[in-house]
């Protein structure tokens, strides 16, 4: 549920500590978002205290998460579930938010400020993202994610502060590290599960 800049600079920082350098860990973390078809199947979603969130463990058990593609797809379904039960009850508290689509302006006036903060470089991302997915995604939500990563607007939203929210994506990054430090990476073969 974070912006596409916070998907991305969680994955930069996860790619630096587990030494992944293949553009199909970048893809893995949007591809949840890409997906074409129902956001609850592609993010293995149950039901929450006050969302939809990611059921992990039914995640880990239809993904190969010693594949780069698949742990990034990973990595970002953690993310969204951190964000979601922990950054959104006690910075936000605030439910209806992805409801009424407000949470998404906000997402526009940080995303420029992360992108710098995280030194992402956006034209590699943006070539990055447009090659092959090995799975029908859907392209207008792509070129939409990347328009994101190319605003230029800077300033705190209406929910999302920019300082704090840059904090809690370094303390994500380090949560997630120590759930997927264990899983060797090694070189991604064509395998993103079906449901």
């Amino acid at each position: 549920m974070p912006s596409v800049a916070a998907h991305m600079a969680v994955a930069k920082l996860l790619s630096e500590k587990l030494n992944i350098n293949t553009p199909d860990f970048y893809r893995g973390n949007l591809l949840p978002d890409l997906r074409v078809g129902s956001m609850i199947d592609s993010h293995f979603k149950v039901q929450g205290e006050h969302f939809l969130v990611t059921d992990v463990e039914e995640a880990k058990k239809n993904l190969v998460l010693t594949n780069d593609l698949d742990l990034g797809y990973y990595t970002h379904l953690l993310l969204d579930k951190l964000f979601l039960e922990e950054y959104v009850p006690t910075y936000i508290n605030r439910y209806d938010l992805f409801k009424t689509k407000e949470m998404y302006s906000d997402y526009d006036k940080v995303n420029f400020d992360i992108v710098d903060y995280f030194n992402l470089d956006v034209e590699s991302l943006s070539e990055i993202l447009t090659e092959d997915y090995g799975c029908d995604i859907d392209l207008e939500k792509l070129k939409t994610n990347i328009r994101c990563l190319n605003k230029k607007e800077v300033s705190d939203g209406k929910y999302l502060k920019k300082e704090e929210f840059k904090k809690f994506l370094v303390e994500a990054a380090e949560r997630i590290y120590e759930e997927v430090k264990n899983y060797e990476s090694k070189p991604s073969v064509p395998h993103v599960y079906s449901r």
